[in-house]
């Protein structure tokens, strides 16, 4: 299958801070994409894309929360590009 696109990016990340106002916070960001081409000379594909977050600070305050949050995304793009010149 040469027309099948995958990706899958993951992150993490852990703040910290020395100030006491601060929150300590690690999370982390996983995201999978899945594509299929169906007109190479356009760049028409059809995709789906999945993205899971989830944050956790140390302390629940009103403006750090722990939250695990889900998205789920299907389309079609494409790219179009004008390549004639003007003389």
């Amino acid at each position: 299958m040469d027309n099948l696109i995958t990706a899958a990016l993951s992150r993490s990340a852990t703040a910290t801070a020395s100030q006491p106002s601060t929150v300590k916070a690690s999370g982390s960001f996983k995201d999978l994409m899945a594509g299929y081409i169906i007109n190479p000379v356009s760049n028409l594909r059809l995709f789906t894309n999945v993205t899971f977050r989830n944050y956790n600070p140390e302390t629940n305050t009103a403006s750090a929360i722990n939250t695990n949050t889900s998205w789920f995304n299907i389309g079609v793009r494409t790219d179009l590009f004008n390549w004639y010149n003007d003389f």
